[in-house]
């Protein structure tokens, strides 16, 4: 999925309210427009959200989405 969100959220909101970590190194003040958990659909500059589904972790698909220029943030490890 890829939706274009109203209002732009910092990559620091977007971690903040989603607890989850960044995987790319970026300020953290970057503002985000695009969200996306589908890498098939990410482009480059979108947020790529790494989603558990029933599939797998969506982890496994965060060197693709670093290849296609996303921001990434994946959920925390909590053990």
């Amino acid at each position: 999925m890829r939706v274009k969100i109203d209002t732009p959220l910092s990559i620091d909101e977007l971690c903040r309210a989603t607890g989850g970590v960044t995987c790319s190194d970026l300020n953290l003040d970057h503002q985000i427009d695009v969200i996306c958990t589908d890498t098939r659909e990410c482009m480059p500059g979108d947020l790529f959200i790494a989603l558990d589904g029933e599939n797998g972790s969506g982890e496994k698909y965060i060197n693709e989405a670093l290849k296609k220029h996303c921001t990434v943030i994946a959920r925390s490890k909590v053990p």
